[in-house]
């Protein structure tokens, strides 16, 4: 076999796809000359005759678990813009299971598209299970950043589709990572009502073990009870509203005056120098901002 897929290497080396000129893909997703085809149209015409014959030798090597064509096949992960074959590199290091395939997989995590998030995460979750979510913690406490990357990882944690009968199948081994690290419950417990991610969170929520899921449920929610601070009336001056009533700066005022969920104190007194102001006949105001104005003042309008 070995023997064989040392032939197989060696045919797709001397193919096309290692030629100076064959297209590489721009990682970025922006083509710097507006006028030439895109690298992956470029590339699929150059190869269109033979792309299914070097895919079929990808996957090959990937079949034969044949640890000397890493290097080549990191090499089509990272470069190849003929996206058959690139796909089928990327499956073929997942297929392998060894250290430098992972690695491999696991630099592309960032790598703008799908398959580059989903063949990434899912390396890091074959090569260590365990100590998976601390390696994607990091990521998590700067959502913002990395939210392509944080939705992929928990739909790889959610089922990946329904047989006929209604039960769902789940990509391989995700059933086990949730129980073998039960912070995965517990992050999504506290991720399900986020704006960005909390779709995705209550979805592994939902088909996660009820016992599992129950548990994580309600260690957040004590941790939520214990975080509630009931709010406190607004009682200082801000100082601005009457200046912005003055100058017509509605939306200002607007915001402001809902900004806060009670009113009182000096602050109140504010915003009745403002229904104040807008009383007086010559001013001539549409009367959204007044009469936000004057219902502020009312005992628990703001809240």
């Amino acid at each position: 076999m070995s023997e064989s897929a040392a032939q197989v290497l060696d045919e797709l080396k001397a193919s096309i796809l290692f030629a100076a000129d064959f297209p590489k893909r721009n990682a970025g997703g922006a083509n710097r000359d507006q006028e030439a085809p895109a690298p992956e149209q470029a590339a699929m015409a150059l190869a269109r005759g033979e792309y299914q014959h070097l895919e079929t030798l990808v996957r090959r090597l990937g079949d034969a678990h044949y640890a000397p064509a890493i290097p080549v096949l990191a090499q089509l992960w990272r470069e190849c813009a003929l996206v058959p074959v690139r796909t089928a590199a990327g499956s073929a290091l997942l297929a392998m299971r060894m250290p430098e395939a992972w690695d491999a997989l696991e630099g592309m995590i960032g790598d703008p598209g799908h398959l580059s998030a989903f063949l990434g995460i899912k390396s890091v979750f074959e090569r260590d299970p365990s100590g998976a979510y601390d390696y994607f913690a990091p990521r998590f406490a700067n959502a913002e950043a990395n939210l392509p990357v944080l939705s992929q990882i928990l739909r790889l944690l959610a089922p990946r589709g329904w047989c006929a009968d209604g039960t769902p199948f789940w990509h391989e081994g995700a059933r086990g990572w949730l129980t073998q690290e039960p912070r995965w419950l517990l992050l999504c417990a506290r991720l399900r009502r986020g704006r960005a991610l909390g779709g995705d969170a209550r979805n592994v929520l939902r088909h996660a073990p009820a016992p599992d899921r129950n548990a994580a449920l309600e260690t957040v929610r004590s941790e939520e009870a214990k975080d509630y601070r009931p709010s406190q009336p607004s009682v200082l001056r801000v100082g601005n509203l009457l200046a912005w009533y003055e100058k017509g700066d509605f939306e200002n005022l607007w915001r402001e005056i809902r900004s806060h969920s009670e009113i009182g104190g000096d602050f109140r007194a504010e915003v009745l120098e403002v229904a104040e102001a807008a009383r007086r006949p010559q001013r001539r105001y549409t009367r959204g901002p007044v009469a936000g104005a004057r219902l502020a003042c009312t005992p628990g309008a703001g809240r």
